[in-house]
């Protein structure tokens, strides 16, 4: 069998256990389909479920995701519902559109003196 033309000293890995949140959030903007299994929230909703808890639910990044939500839940006016980030999108974007809302939001919202 052979290596494709690859040799593991070729190949880069990236360890996002160590990275913040936002660091993987760019990660994951810049190759979807390198990280989730199709291009869409629901996949992203559930890869940072599964990052959260190899992490081991850090207070600082669940911290920075709470903002988001309330910053997604002002932005579509739904401050009184139980649902979160990615199902306020769901619900309020076109299906095909809702992985780039996010990421539009996301950013907005970083750079807003709020997230400081």
């Amino acid at each position: 069998m052979g290596n494709y033309g690859y040799n593991s000293e070729d190949t880069k890995s990236i360890n996002l256990i160590n990275k913040s949140l936002v660091e993987v959030l760019s990660e994951v903007e810049k190759r979807p389909l390198l990280w989730l299994s199709e291009r869409n929230i629901q996949c992203l909703d559930s890869f940072l479920t599964g990052w959260f808890i190899g992490k081991g639910n850090q207070q600082k990044e669940s911290d920075v995701l709470k903002g988001v939500q309330k910053f997604i839940e002002a932005k579509f006016k739904q401050t009184n519902t139980s649902l979160g980030w990615c199902d306020i999108i769901v619900s309020n974007v076109d299906p095909s559109e809702t992985l780039d809302v996010f990421f539009s939001l996301f950013h907005e919202y970083i750079e807003s003196p709020i997230s400081k």
